[in-house]
């Protein structure tokens, strides 16, 4: 029987586009409940169950990988949607030598316990050539489509095991144990089409080989590269590309050293026409630059273009770029450009109709001026994501025009954007960009409660963003615990970050437990007066918390950690350091002993 089948159902003739026109999943929450209200007058009452697997689906797919875990066990029905392939791609399974043992008996005692796991990622972590590792692909490597090798030099038992393989990233192999341990054979993996050898903490020698492998393995086609250039390998590199640039799709490269083979490598660009992601990182290399943009194929499709530290990017190949791809141009992260002006960002107006992600971040000469002129010069619809940290702006009327403009962020950062964002900044953000989820204010000093809270005849408080996942007010040092009482009231908030707030208290983090309960991720680090009394209402309040940091929290004792250990049932990750009060080795311990479930704990 086919799960995906829709039941019948008055009320929704056609879920998808009815979904599709409503803002937000809290929308949908207040539509189902209308509709009971409704349903008591006409005697038919809509609930979660009534509604199609399509419309079920398409609201699981906003989850992350806990919740849907929790999905799970709602009901038979929820389990199977969630078991879709659709969902594959948020589970992993992480083996390292502390649960390797552990998972291999079950797997030995329960035959079909691989084939019930869901799962398309496997890490492995610290692991080192050996039976145990063998026989653990060989019972989870059928379903594995992308494997993960951190500190894990174990390239010989991959050959005969993962038959789905098509991603393989390496990272953090400084040494190989001997000559028979890189004996990976590509032409074992029909699927395989991405690589990622960048990682500079991966011995030449493996990336060496793997590049061979693709120059030998005619069948095998790359779509996703990602590499290291430097100075000794620069020709097989460029003859690596030549062999995939007709599949080639996402390309990254970190520059160790000035390229010199310029007359190639302008050939290997002329030559990626299906290119639709470029990175390039490392070596300023300005001229090297510029040949690369003015070979690539006008027709390639690019989408996604990360220029990140180069220092040498200015305007005009800025505007290069933006004159070439007007259309296509999706994705532009130009943090730490330094050379950019204003003058440059004015020509990303041409991307008005197509830009969703720009980050700008430390780029020194650019000012909200310059996106008024430009990308902003009129309402933009088509921009979900907006990175501005560190701009040295002053004008808090053009910050607050800015923000008016753009209804439909998603993802807004002003970290140190120091002078530029003040209460009356935040009164515009909380009035305009009701779709946030995700919303930094790092460092931002100039607000205060009243920033949070609203203020004057028609008050914007923070509250209006009812989609809010990600709160961050590192460093907001005039918060005081009427802002966490009153104006952060989040029931679906998953982190928060409020490191550095001296004014906050235990009393503050009782009423910030009781507002925001779905809490994962919690930050109070340097926040000088909270005590033992806090972290009691965080292991009582917070069932979901998987991720504690109360470093530097001075005041804490040895009652933290009883409360931590007897109430925190989901934690994963603690960090307490900077506490003299706690003796380290009772309290490793006494985790070691006691919740052994806890992955990292920093003290």
């Amino acid at each position: 029987m086919d799960i995906r089948k829709p039941k019948t159902n008055r009320l929704f003739k056609d879920p998808i586009k009815q979904l599709k026109n409503m803002h937000t999943l809290r929308d949908l929450a207040k539509s189902l409940e209308a509709s009971q209200d409704v349903g008591e007058k006409s005697s038919m009452c809509l609930r979660w169950n009534d509604l199609p697997n399509e419309l079920l689906i398409h609201i699981f797919q906003y989850l992350p990988h806990g919740d849907l875990q929790q999905v799970r066990l709602v009901c038979r029905r929820w389990h199977d949607l969630a078991q879709l392939p659709e969902f594959k791609e948020k589970n992993k399974i992480v083996v390292n030598n502390e649960n390797k043992f552990l998972l291999l008996e079950s797997l030995n005692v329960d035959s079909d316990l691989a084939q019930r796991l869901s799962f398309d990622t496997l890490e492995l972590h610290g692991l080192e050539l050996a039976d145990d590792v063998q026989l653990l692909l060989k019972y989870l490597g059928k379903k594995v489509r992308k494997l993960r090798l951190y500190k894990s030099p174990v390239f010989a038992s991959l050959n005969d095991n993962l038959p789905a393989l098509e991603e393989l990233i390496v990272t953090h192999i400084p040494t190989v144990q001997s000559d028979n341990t890189f004996s990976l054979n590509l032409s074992n993996f029909p699927k395989f089409k991405a690589l990622d050898i960048a990682c500079s903490n991966v011995t030449t020698y493996v990336k060496t080989h793997m590049i061979l492998n693709l120059t030998r393995e005619v069948s095998v086609k790359m779509g996703k590269l990602c590499i290291e250039v430097n100075r000794d390998h620069e020709d097989l590199l460029i003859y690596t590309l030549q062999c995939h640039a007709q599949t080639l799709r996402h390309l990254e490269i970190i520059l160790r050293s000035t390229p010199i083979m310029i007359v190639k490598w302008k050939q290997v660009f002329a030559a990626l026409e299906n290119l639709e992601t470029l990175k390039i990182t490392g070596v300023s290399c300005y001229m090297w630059l510029k040949h690369v943009f003015e070979c690539l194929p006008k027709e390639a499709p690019l989408r996604h273009l990360d220029l990140s530290g180069g220092l040498q990017v200015d305007d005009p190949l800025l505007k290069l770029i933006v004159n070439k791809w007007p259309q296509s141009l999706e994705t532009m992260e130009l943090m730490f450009c330094s050379c950019l002006t204003d003058e440059g960002v004015k020509s990303l107006g041409s991307l008005r109709g197509s830009l969703k992600t720009l980050n700008i971040s430390h780029c020194s000469k650019i000012s909200s001026q310059g996106l008024l002129q430009g990308l902003v010069q009129e309402t933009n619809p088509i921009l979900t994501t907006l990175v501005l940290n560190d701009i040295t702006d002053t004008a808090t009327d053009n910050m607050c025009l800015v923000m008016q403009r753009l209804p439909n962020l998603c993802y807004l950062s002003l970290e140190s954007c120091r002078d530029a964002v003040t209460d009356v900044t935040l009164e515009n953000i909380f009035r305009h960009q009701t779709k946030l989820q995700h919303l930094f204010l790092d460092d931002c000093m100039r607000i205060s409660d009243e920033g949070l809270l609203g203020f004057g005849s028609h008050p914007a408080p923070i509250h209006r963003l009812k989609g809010l996942q990600t709160l961050s007010l590192r460093g907001c040092r005039n918060l005081s615990n009427r802002a966490l009482a009153k104006g952060l009231k989040f029931p679906e908030l998953r982190k928060l970050v409020l490191g550095y707030c001296h004014k906050i208290s235990s009393m503050g983090i009782e009423e910030l437990v009781e507002n925001c309960p779905s809490l994962e991720d919690l930050t109070i680090s340097s926040c000088l007066m909270i005590d033992d009394d806090a972290m009691l209402h965080i292991a009582q309040g917070l069932p979901r918390l998987r991720r504690l940091n109360v470093s530097n929290c001075i005041n804490l004792t040895g009652k933290s950690i009883d409360y931590v250990v007897e109430l925190c049932r989901s934690l994963k990750e603690l960090s307490m350091c900077g506490i003299d009060s706690l003796e380290i080795q009772e309290v490793q311990d006494k985790f070691l002993q006691m919740k052994p479930q806890i992955c990292e704990v920093n003290l």
